[in-house]
C-alpha cells in the first residue's frame, strides 16, 4: 500500500477485528446520518462479524494509521456489486476520518490506495454516495476527481429525518 511519513495506509488482519470495531462504531455514533448502518445494530455485532468484514470477498477494507502512535484514524472500503455487468465498477463506502485529522491528506492517500486496489481488480468507475449536508465530504470527493451525477431526495431516514444524498462518481 502507499504510504507517506504522516498516514500509512493499511489492510487489518482478522486479529485486529476490535481496533475496526473501535473506529466504526465510533464512527456510527458520532455520523449516524452518514451510514446506512446503525450503531445499536453495530454495537452487538460478534468478534466473528467484525473478522467477516475485514476478510470477506465483498469488500476491500483499508485504514488509515497515524503514524506517530499506530493508532486508526481513517477507512474507507470498495463493496464490489455481484455480476458480470458490474465488474468494471466498484461502491466506495464506510468512508470516515477522525475530525483532528481531516484536512491532512488523509482522505486523499486513503482514495488513491482504495483507487490502485481497485484498478487491480479491473475496475474503471467508483461511485458513491454523499449527505448533501456534509459540505466537507461533498469538497472532498469534488477536489479528488469526483462528479456529482445526481440528486437523491430522501435518500436516507434516521428516526423520522429525511436526509438528500449526492451520486458521485469518478472513472479511474
Amino acid at each position: 500500500m502507499p504510504e507517506t511519513s504522516n498516514f500509512p495506509i493499511v489492510k487489518l488482519q482478522p486479529e485486529r477485528w476490535q481496533e475496526f470495531r473501535e473506529l466504526r462504531l465510533e464512527a456510527l455514533k458520532l455520523h449516524p446520518q452518514t451510514f446506512v448502518s446503525l450503531f445499536e445494530e453495530e454495537v452487538e455485532f460478534s468478534p466473528s462479524q467484525w473478522q467477516d468484514f475485514l476478510t470477506q470477498d465483498k469488500y476491500e477494507y483499508l485504514f488509515v494509521q497515524d503514524n506517530r502512535q499506530n493508532n486508526l484514524v481513517g477507512m474507507g472500503a470498495l463493496v464490489w456489486h455481484p455480476g458480470k455487468k458490474y465488474t468494471h465498477m466498484a461502491e466506495l463506502g464506510s468512508v470516515f476520518i477522525k475530525a483532528e485529522f481531516r484536512r491532512q491528506k488523509a482522505f486523499t492517500q486513503l482514495l488513491h490506495s482504495l483507487e490502485e486496489v481497485g484498478k487491480k481488480r479491473g475496475v474503471e468507475k467508483l461511485i458513491s454516495y454523499c449527505g448533501k449536508r456534509n459540505i466537507a465530504s461533498v469538497s472532498a470527493y469534488l477536489s479528488n476527481g469526483f462528479e456529482i451525477v445526481g440528486n437523491l431526495s430522501k435518500q436516507m431516514k434516521n428516526n423520522g429525518e429525511y436526509f438528500d444524498e449526492y451520486l458521485l462518481e469518478k472513472f479511474l
